[in-house]
């Protein structure tokens, strides 16, 4: 019985996953989105004041903010412990 599981197993498996990919070419060629715009590529001296502010939100909060990913706690921490650290970092 363990054989004809097996081969119905590979079976099933082969089969299914050819379906899954002739439905899947078929929904990505068919089905495409129609409505795609081209965006305006403008330089930023030519946008106004609102354009801009709408572009600020779209830019990452590391590029805007520059101690966004700051560490702080961490330096505490450390400088909070080197003592304990530089004792037993004495080699003897």
């Amino acid at each position: 019985m363990g054989f004809f599981s097996t081969v119905l197993g590979f079976f099933g498996f082969g089969f299914g996953t050819f379906i899954g990919l002739l439905i899947g070419y078929y929904l990505f060629i068919y089905y495409q989105s129609t409505d795609v715009k081209d965006p305006q590529i403008r330089p930023l001296v030519e946008h106004d004041s609102k354009s801009l502010q709408q572009l600020l939100t779209e830019i990452p909060q590391w590029v805007k903010n520059p101690d966004y990913d700051r560490v702080d706690w961490l330096n505490k921490f450390i400088e909070n412990m080197w003592p304990y650290l530089d004792k037993v970092c004495v080699v003897q």
